[in-house]
Formats: structure tokens, C-alpha cells, sequence
């Protein structure tokens, strides 16, 4: 392991909220782009979360995608720490079939790294511990990755098949209509690339590739035959699942989408994404389970 984990951690609270989430009208966006997502399933353990943002007026926002994840016999949503920044104000909401899973617990997230902010800072990690009755809501509409068994440790690819797995806000956008949260979920293939990393404009990810995962999105590369997916906008995939394949199943879970570089597509389509990797995750959790933080 090249880079050292801090010890430390810092806290944000989400509070309880009550009342069905609503927002701003955005059904023709979501219709217009749900070529390239699937229903949720039981097999997807990426789960969308929201924020209510105003109290007094009930509206509720899209903020990005957590990671359902068992360690240890514990229960847990990881996402990046940029995606629940506002924690202190705002309250966080899960996604599901039926009412929103309320989260009234205090998040634990990486401290910011001297000379960076939340949103450049490349060691972006969250975790929220959930009660056992919260997994078991949970549990209704995904599934937990089990860590020990789905977590990919080992040294990483130069280049390889990937794919992510997140909920892009674009498909995610509250309509006023919607008695329940959207939940669409995008699968998108993408490559490995070690020049990613090499290029990085941050030198915290340069310097440690072992640490961070560096994927390209190019449909250039796509078989030709296959459909190629359409999509809009990678905003709302931080915290999203990063899959490592054979091009045809998933061999595990290789880390966790912190950044995109090209969230709209360039002239070519290609889009840049940095993530967490795994092993780097394994890390900072197993370092606080052993402090007693979760």
C-alpha cells in the first residue's frame, strides 16, 4: 500500500425529516435519457441518495449514488465524501421502492487534506453505519456487496475491462408528480487505463497509483455491433460502484467513482473518471472498525 491512511476522521449529522419527498419538475429529462438505465433490481447494490434541502417548503435534491456494503458483520452505505459535504444542513435520504429510507445518523468522512478542499481532494470517502433494521429495509430492493468476498485487493491492471455503476442526476431529477424517489441506475462499460493516472492533473493520485483507479469511457472502443449507450450527463455517479469484468460477468468490486473530468461528453464521447480503489477503501474502513468508530 503506497499511500498512508490518516488515523483521524471527522463528523457530519443528517437529522430526521418526515413527509414524502417532492421536487422540481424534471419528467421529460428522465424520459429523454432512460435509454441507457436499468430498472433497480435486487442484484444492484448501489443505492440513489437525496437531500432535503428546505425544510419549510418540503423539496427534496438529488445528490449522488452510495455502495451498500457488509464488513465485518457490520452494515454500511459508502459514497464520496463530496457528495454529502452539506450533511450538517441537509437532511439524507435513500432511495427505495415505497417511502424513503431516512438516515438519521452521523456520517464518517475523511478529513480534507492540507491544500486541497472537499472537491479536489482525491481521498474523497464517506461511510454511514446503519442499524440492522435499516439493512433489512435495505435489503428489500438491493443487496449488500459482502467485502471479504467481493472486494478486488489484489495489484491493479494496467488496462481492462471496468464498468461503473452509479445513478446520474439527469435520470434521478425529482418530478412534483412522483410519490416515491427515482431509481435508475446506469451500468456503463468502461477501460482501465494506467496513462489515466500517469496524466492526472492531481499529484496526490500521480504519485499513487496503487491507491486510485483511473477508467476511460470511449465509444469508439465499444463493439460495433452492440448498442452503444446513450448517455447525457455522469453527474450524480460519485459514490457509484466501480466493477472490474471480463467483459461479459463482474470478478469484483475494483473501487468506488470519486471524479469525473469530462462529466458531459467530449466531440469523440470519451469521458475521463478517477476513483477510490478498493484497496484503499479496505484501508481507511478497517482502520476505523479498529478505532471503534463504526
Amino acid at each position: 500500500m503506497e499511500q498512508t491512511v490518516s488515523d483521524s476522521y471527522c463528523l457530519m449529522d443528517c437529522h430526521r425529516v418526515s413527509g414524502a419527498a417532492i421536487g422540481a419538475s424534471a419528467q421529460e429529462s428522465r424520459q429523454n435519457n432512460m435509454s441507457a438505465y436499468r430498472s433497480t433490481s435486487a442484484q444492484i447494490s448501489c443505492v440513489p441518495l437525496y437531500g432535503r434541502t428546505d425544510r419549510l417548503r418540503d423539496t427534496t435534491e438529488f445528490y449522488g449514488t452510495g455502495i451498500l456494503v457488509e464488513v465485518q458483520g457490520r452494515h454500511i452505505i459508502v459514497t464520496a465524501a463530496h457528495v454529502i459535504q452539506n450533511g450538517r444542513r441537509f437532511i439524507l435520504l435513500v432511495g427505495k421502492r415505497g417511502c424513503p429510507l431516512e438516515l438519521n445518523r452521523t456520517a464518517i468522512v475523511t478529513p480534507v487534506q492540507s491544500g486541497f478542499t472537499r472537491e479536489t481532494d482525491p481521498l474523497d470517502f464517506c461511510v454511514f453505519p446503519l442499524a440492522v433494521n435499516e439493512a433489512q429495509i435495505l435489503r428489500r430492493g438491493w443487496r449488500f456487496i459482502k467485502w471479504d468476498q467481493d472486494a478486488t485487493l489484489d495489484v491493479p491492471l494496467r488496462e481492462g475491462p471496468h464498468r461503473i455503476v452509479g445513478y446520474p442526476d439527469d435520470a434521478n431529477l425529482l418530478n412534483a408528480d412522483d410519490d416515491v424517489l427515482p431509481a435508475n441506475c446506469l451500468s456503463l462499460p468502461v477501460m482501465e487505463d494506467w496513462r489515466v493516472i500517469q496524466h492526472a492533473p492531481d499529484v496526490g493520485i500521480k504519485r499513487h497509483p496503487a491507491s486510485y483507479i483511473g477508467l476511460r469511457y470511449d465509444p469508439r472502443l465499444l463493439e460495433q455491433q452492440k448498442a452503444r449507450p446513450k448517455v447525457k450527463s455522469l453527474h450524480g455517479c460519485s459514490g457509484g460502484a466501480i466493477w472490474r469484468t471480463d467483459g461479459k460477468r463482474d470478478l469484483g468490486l475494483a473501487g468506488m467513482v470519486t471524479q469525473c473530468m469530462s462529466p458531459t461528453a467530449r466531440r469523440t464521447g470519451e469521458r475521463i473518471i478517477y476513483g477510490l480503489r478498493s484497496n484503499l477503501m479496505n484501508d481507511v474502513m478497517h482502520s476505523w472498525i479498529r478505532q471503534g468508530v463504526f
